[in-house]
């Protein structure tokens, strides 16, 4: 995204949040703000900015404190002073952080002078930034003071949350580091219910993960600052092969740090993913599963051929003694396998996000593309491989409706042929 188009998003964004917030009136029902959504992932902004307090972050903050409606009250109170403030800086700052914006997007990277306002950006982005933390501490000693000591053990989690929020998801370079699985679960529409039975996974989890990304975002102007000198550098030495490979390697040490603090996020999600599904309520599983894989892993994920949608019809079916235990087989083989497959396709996905991060991803980008293809198709087969399974073992079963199931299984494997043939020529993935 151009710069240009940057700091328009953001002159169009964070005032007007402040200004509806502005506009509300204190109030002291049990549910005194209207939560917006949290932006989806793809639409975050990348930039060193960041938002003040939302409407949805408070009310957050209002259910794990457990706040009277007085308290409420309070709240309300303060956090208008608290946006008021925020306005402020941000009516003092946009103009300037527009021109700049503005001004670098037109400028041409070969030329210092590009740079310099490129590095100036980033400077007064992180200096506003660090103006709305300081907001954002005496927002919060604000509300300790009236807090009793069971709800002022549980600011510190209430901080936590707020670093979560304001890091720069979208610099970390493996997509599921970028998650936070507890505001997945804050954003999945869960009663009170199903809060409490996954609170204590949330809560062990935030004390992970949280000083993680703290610690990943110490020092990112600092590298991004270095980045743009490098792709300066690479410019004006770019026909010499020994001062671009020693640029290169200066990149790979700047970055090796923060990359691995990455993995260490990707792993803690990793790992902590099933035991939310766990703790999750029987209804919340599935669409809890859907948006960790798509956000996560969106190349590996759906799998466009993927036949399982048959398997509960299938042993349905086939329940005769004779039949289900070799059709189970059949599934649990094909389980088995899909799995591994998928696991497979996740690490390249990852281990292409950590290289991605240390060296210039367009490099390595082919060989990625290659590696990532050749599991899809190994998958496909997989896939059309327990299609043929089932028609087989089925073929001497004369039932109506076996007869039946055989034709949804022919059906299917028709699709899965089509999409077979399908990727063999199709750009996937693209860069």
């Amino acid at each position: 995204m151009g710069l240009k188009r940057t700091t328009l998003l953001l002159a169009l964004a964070l005032p007007s949040q402040v200004c509806r917030a502005q506009e509300a009136k204190p109030q002291a029902t049990s549910q005194p703000w209207e939560a917006p959504p949290r932006p989806h992932l793809t639409e975050l902004v990348p930039t060193l900015l960041i938002r003040p307090i939302s409407t949805h972050e408070l009310e957050r903050y209002a259910a794990m404190l457990s706040l009277s409606d007085a308290q409420r009250a309070f709240l309300n109170s303060e956090y208008l002073q608290y946006c008021s403030k925020c306005a402020s800086l941000w009516s003092k700052t946009a103009p300037q952080l527009q021109q700049l914006g503005d001004d670098a997007s037109n400028g041409n990277w070969i030329d210092q002078a590009t740079v310099d306002l490129h590095l100036a950006f980033l400077k007064m982005q992180e200096s506003l930034s660090s103006d709305i933390k300081s907001q954002d501490a005496d927002f919060f000693g604000r509300l300790e003071t009236i807090l009793a000591d069971p709800q002022l053990e549980k600011m510190q989690r209430v901080r936590m949350h707020r670093q979560r929020t304001i890091a720069h998801a979208i610099e970390r370079p493996i997509a599921v580091s970028r998650l936070d699985l507890s505001m997945l679960v804050e954003d999945s529409g869960l009663d009170s219910d199903g809060l409490v039975a996954v609170d204590p996974v949330m809560a062990e989890y935030e004390a992970v993960v949280t000083p993680l990304m703290v610690r990943f975002d110490q020092g990112l102007a600092d590298r991004l600052a270095k980045r743009m000198r490098i792709i300066r550098e690479r410019l004006l030495h770019q026909a010499s092969r020994e001062a671009v490979a020693a640029l290169d390697d200066e990149h790979e040490r700047i970055f090796t740090a923060a990359a691995e603090i990455d993995r260490k996020i990707a792993k803690v999600d990793r790992e902590f993913f099933p035991r939310f599904l766990e703790a999750l309520p029987t209804g919340a599983k599935d669409g809890f599963r859907h948006v960790y894989q798509n956000e996560a892993y969106r190349l590996v994920y759906p799998d466009w051929t993927d036949p399982g949608d048959l398997k509960t019809a299938t042993l349905a079916v086939c329940n005769t003694p004779e039949v289900r235990p070799i059709v189970t087989a059949i599934w649990d083989t094909f389980d088995q396998k899909h799995q591994a497959i998928c696991q497979a396709m996740e690490a390249e996905v990852d281990q292409w996000g950590y290289k991605s991060a240390i060296t210039r991803a367009t490099l390595s980008f082919p060989d990625f593309q290659q590696r990532i293809r050749k599991l899809r198709a190994e998958r496909m087969e997989i896939d059309k491989q327990v299609l043929t399974d089932l028609q087989q073992a089925l073929g001497a079963v004369s039932s109506p409706e076996v007869e039946a199931l055989i034709g949804q299984i022919r059906s299917k494997a028709g699709e899965v042929q089509v999409k077979i043939e399908t990727a063999k020529t199709d750009d996937f993935p693209l860069w």
